[in-house]
């Protein structure tokens, strides 16, 4: 009978925690970045803050940057980004067109931005998040 409260315990905590991509507001902290033209990576701070169908806010250096990449669809089913998945966003930025595509693949966490969409010399990144965590 414990074993039953027990196993209820964790599956209900499990479904507290889960965070689906497309109804709850999350901040996704990232400390690498690969240039996906040159395949050069290297250390870089930044956050993004997805919300659903909402704007994507892109925070570079500590905040005092900020870019607004909108989001005319999105396409998927990820409802816990603590398990694999992915999330695709058709997205625009400074009048360039693409993807972001969130995703929990075995060898991690990564949002990889595409822009490159007529415009082979327009950004191409992939960027490793290493926490995901909700907005208040």
């Amino acid at each position: 009978m414990k074993y039953f409260f027990a196993l209820s315990f964790l599956l209900i905590t499990q479904q507290m925690l889960a965070q689906d991509i497309t109804t709850v507001p999350l901040r996704w902290q990232v400390d690498e970045m690969t240039d996906l033209k040159t395949n050069e990576t290297f250390a870089y701070q930044c956050t993004f803050q997805s919300n659903g169908s909402q704007p994507i806010q892109w925070s570079q250096k500590g905040g005092t940057v900020t870019s607004v990449l909108t989001v005319a669809n999105s396409s998927g089913l990820w409802n816990n980004v603590a398990s694999l998945g992915g999330y695709t966003f058709q997205i625009t930025k400074d009048n360039l067109t693409g993807t972001a595509l969130f995703e929990r693949t075995a060898a991690g966490v990564f949002i990889t931005i595409d822009l490159s969409s007529g415009n082979p010399q327009a950004m191409r990144a992939r960027f490793r998040v290493t926490t995901i965590t909700p907005v208040d």
